[in-house]
């Protein structure tokens, strides 16, 4: 209600101040408008940068392209289409935030002198004699008590073609000095980019809606293959948890809580220290102590220990929380798995937070998040601390008790395979699943009363050994793998050159959705076509610390991995194709198509 009655008083607000007594500068005068281009001409294939000058009389303002209130009207510059040039996204100029209490509150404005850049890419094949550019500039200028009328001012400007024997002069660099922070670094609040805006829906929706929306772009997140090692994990330690006689519902919240808060605490502290999210997984340390952890717990399902919290504990809970503890230190471990769990709206999500630049903010947004992810884990948990309770469990739980125990063994060989020399990454886990499958088919006799239980039993051993079978096999001679060459500044220089444009993928060892990328869709033939004249490189964040790595990081804003960068032949990046995330074969090809 408190918000309604917001937007009313804004809307009533504006009303009035548009039929003011003051309301008589003329909406023109406010702002000067003029179009600048980098360069005296264009050679077909070039990359030209433009800027659009918006000088606004002193004493009033233009409200900034994301607008705090859905009922004033944004600045927005529109260019029109062009059969010759392909034109990149708009990167406005950072607002200022002013308290107007004519509004109610704070308002996101322009002010004074102001660049708002843009890119054309014009075509190699059918460039024309001479580039004509119309746009329009929409804006409703302010001062502190008037809003006058809306305005589309319209702005002309042309380019002729070169020679390219005479060769092109770089002009106006006062002008284009103004774009000092990389295009790159801006991308992700770019209007329209993939990341998305998440200012204007805090502002249009309301705090309560967004959250909302963050806590439902959480439990997607369920269907990215980022959530892979948390299914095995949260079904092995409540199975496993036999006797526990604390409640199941409040364990299972409890670890879906504690992944929760580690989860916000990394992707607050991602955000406003420009880390990448899931850096903590390049640490050698973590995944030695996560590995570790998943050892321990193993030994308990296979009856070395009987997991339990200490005594005093117990005695503090009255016993009937005696597993409440242990689940949410599990929790606050799993938190860190689930960090990599990246994609456009996690993206949107850093950027926002990074903008605001407010912690409080931040661990909210990201436990919201959190919370939606770890949705699916509270029922997961529930369902498998049942096992014990089902009838005549004593005869075939310890079978799957061991099963739950080689499952977390697996798990720590995961976590630790990135640390391995290259030559055994590929063998040490197939390995081991393929004697996991021997020894409990074979060797373990658990559950040899209950009949049933043997056929499951013979079920999941043929299905362990053949996922061991599946991953050593070599690559099928008629499924080639894409060929790379790793990052280099002169690879790069070389493909400027040579006019060729580049595919960067940012990757890490420890990235799930970085390896489907490379199984799943740049091991197809068409893509594998569609990619054939690019220069391809790699760039292994692995371990993010080196000052190598943190000048990439730095220079094209990477968030998080797997992150997909296209540029084109003048090197420089074409920010609408950026890819956060997996991609499939299908929808990959169409993002190709799209830029070429």
């Amino acid at each position: 209600m408190e918000n309604i009655m917001k937007h009313f008083i804004t809307f009533l607000s504006l009303i009035s101040l548009l039929f003011s007594p003051a309301f008589g500068q003329s909406p023109e005068e406010i702002v000067e408008t003029a179009i600048y281009a980098d360069r005296d001409a264009f050679l077909p294939g070039d990359t030209v940068h433009f800027a659009v000058a918006i000088n606004i009389m002193n004493g009033w303002h233009i409200n900034s392209n994301t607008p705090f209130d859905e009922f004033v009207i944004p600045t927005e510059l529109i260019i029109d289409s062009h059969p010759s040039v392909v034109w990149s996204d708009v990167r406005y100029p950072k607002p200022h935030i002013v308290n107007l209490a004519a509004l109610g509150g704070k308002s996101s404005t322009f002010e004074g002198n102001n660049f708002a850049f843009f890119y054309g890419i014009i075509s190699p094949e059918k460039s024309p004699e001479r580039v004509s550019i119309s746009a329009t500039l929409r804006y409703q200028g302010c001062d502190d008590q008037v809003c006058l009328a809306p305005v589309d001012a319209q702005l002309k400007f042309s380019l002729s073609k070169g020679d390219a024997g005479a060769g092109i002069t770089r002009i106006n660099p006062a002008v284009f000095s103004e774009e000092t922070i990389d295009i790159q670094q801006e991308a992700a609040v770019l209007e329209g980019a993939e990341s998305g805006d998440f200012g204007r829906r805090v502002a249009g929706k309301g705090i309560i809606l967004t959250l909302f929306v963050v806590f439902l772009g959480g439990l997607t997140l369920n269907l990215t293959p980022c959530v892979y090692p948390l299914i095995p994990i949260t079904v092995s330690y409540f199975g496993g948890q036999s006797g526990n006689k604390g409640s199941a519902l409040l364990s299972a919240s409890l670890y879906v809580l504690g992944m929760s808060v580690t989860y916000s605490i990394l992707g607050t502290v991602a955000a406003l220290s420009g880390e990448m999210f899931g850096t903590l997984l390049t640490n050698p340390w973590v995944l030695v102590g996560i590995s570790g952890i998943m050892l321990i717990l193993s030994l308990s399902m296979f009856g070395v220990y009987e997991f339990r919290l200490p005594l005093f504990l117990m005695q503090f809970g009255g016993g009937a929380r005696s597993g409440a503890v242990g689940a949410l230190v599990m929790g606050l471990t799993m938190g860190i798995v689930a960090a990599p769990c990246i994609g456009p709206f996690v993206i949107g999500l850093l950027t926002y937070v990074a903008q605001q630049g407010s912690a409080f903010t931040g661990f909210i947004m990201f436990f919201t998040l959190s919370l939606g992810l770890g949705l699916p884990y509270l029922f997961l948990g529930i369902f498998s601390s049942k096992l014990s309770a089902l009838p005549r469990s004593g005869e075939w739980l310890n079978g799957v008790r061991i099963f739950f125990g080689l499952v977390l063994v697996g798990m720590a060989i995961y976590f630790i395979n990135p640390l391995l020399p290259p030559k055994w990454v590929k063998i040490v886990l197939p390995a081991y699943l393929i004697l996991a499958g021997f020894y409990y088919g074979v060797i373990d006799s658990s559950g040899s009363k209950a009949p049933w239980f043997l056929r499951i039993k013979s079920i999941l051993t043929l299905l362990i050994v053949s996922a061991g079978v599946w991953m050593i096999k070599p690559m099928p001679e008629n499924i080639a793998e894409m060929t790379w060459n790793s990052w280099s500044e002169a690879a790069l220089v070389q493909a400027v050159e040579d006019k060729k444009p580049v595919l960067i993928d940012f990757y890490a060892d420890w990235c799930i959705p970085c390896k489907e990328l490379d199984k799943f869709t740049f091991s197809h033939p068409q893509v594998q076509a569609a990619l054939a004249d690019w220069e391809r490189l790699k760039v292994d964040l692995t371990q993010d610390k080196s000052d190598f790595a943190q000048d990439l990081i730095s220079r094209y804003s990477i968030k998080g991995v797997p992150t997909i960068v296209f540029l084109n032949a003048q090197g420089e990046e074409l920010i609408a194709a950026r890819l956060t995330g997996f991609e499939n074969a299908e929808a990959f090809l169409k993002r190709v198509k799209m830029i070429q």
